[in-house]
């Protein structure tokens, strides 16, 4: 099993599906989690609308930008 942990529009999933048996594919960006699941309709990858990050807090702020790859959790 692997992890694609900020996914966007899903190309490394795609392109390693056939290296194991089930891909997570992990994209935090609600606009680009709808291209996401678009482009990766293989039932061996698992789509999750999430952000992933290391703080304690219960809490993050999202920001959406108008580019898939810029959307972020950082400030």
């Amino acid at each position: 099993m692997y992890f694609d942990i900020g996914s966007n529009i899903g190309s490394w999933s795609l392109a390693n599906i056939n290296q194991c048996n089930k891909i997570i594919s992990i994209e935090a960006s609600p606009i680009t989690f709808n291209r996401l699941v678009d482009n990766c309709k293989n039932d061996r990858i698992i789509l999750l609308n999430y952000a992933v990050c290391n703080n304690n807090c219960n809490d993050i702020t999202f920001y959406q930008a108008d580019c898939d790859v810029l959307s972020t959790i950082n400030k």
